[in-house]
């Protein structure tokens, strides 16, 4: 099985497809790796990759699946987008998250892609910030992802404790979804000082905003940690003071 190790001397494409097939399919009936094959048909026989990955008689399997995965880049560009992801996300089901996140990344704004993360429960850039969170890319992605309008998986960072999706979220001008972002953090970490980053970010509109977090507050450690921070904006200290009471 020479051409699974990625030698295709003496093969002459796409006329001998089938004889490669053959082969291919007899790799995988035995567990055998066909990654080194399929990256050296990306550099040299895309078209005859594509046909493997899905075309007609597309190879199947979890070893089939691994395999593509390490070359969409090069079948993005043989087939387009569109018709890549959902046909491989149907002839491998059990790889459907990790083809849908892939096609949302490609296509964040197209509406097929969209489905297709709906149809595996996928939140549009989560897993990058999840991958990025604690490096020097997480602040700069959190902005790219507001722009692109991932408002669920930037709360969910803001959840987590991350301050940087609020900031990034008032300069994409998304003001509700900043609001939602802050309030996620203060109830899971009542001292963070989200008054900073509003500022930072807002400038002197911050106090708007912060005024629009605190109906949403639940808890007293989340008020008086905010109160503490808010003599600056006397509206939102007085909101503050006013629902002090009201809170345990």
């Amino acid at each position: 099985m020479r051409f699974i190790d990625g030698d295709l001397q003496g093969l002459e494409l796409p006329r001998d497809l089938p004889i490669l097939r053959s082969e291919v399919e007899g790799a995988l009936a035995s567990g055998l790796s066909i990654t080194s094959l399929y990256k050296t048909l990306g550099e040299t026989h895309p078209m005859a990759l594509s046909e493997l990955v899905v075309g007609p008689r597309a190879l199947r399997g979890t070893l089939a699946a691994e395999a593509s995965l390490v070359v969409l880049e090069v079948l993005e560009t043989a087939l387009g987008p569109k018709a890549l992801y959902p046909r491989l996300a149907k002839l491998h089901p059990d790889f459907g998250p990790q083809i849908a996140e892939a096609a949302l990344a490609c296509a964040p704004k197209a509406v097929w892609a969209k489905k297709l993360g709906d149809e595996f429960r996928i939140v549009p850039g989560l897993q990058e910030l999840n991958a990025l969170k604690g490096t020097d890319q997480f602040e700069e992605a959190c902005h790219i992802h507001a722009r692109l309008g991932h408002w669920e998986a930037l709360n969910e960072q803001a959840a987590l404790g991350s301050l940087e999706p609020i900031a990034a979220l008032v300069v994409a001008k998304q003001h509700k979804a900043a609001v939602r972002a802050a309030a996620a953090l203060l109830e899971n970490h009542p001292t963070a000082d989200v008054t900073a980053w509003f500022a930072a970010a807002a400038g002197p509109a911050c106090e708007g905003l912060i005024c629009q977090v605190i109906p949403h507050l639940r808890s007293r450690s989340a008020v008086e940690s905010l109160l503490l921070r808010a003599s600056a904006y006397p509206h939102a200290e007085s909101l503050l003071r006013t629902l002090l009471p009201a809170v345990r």
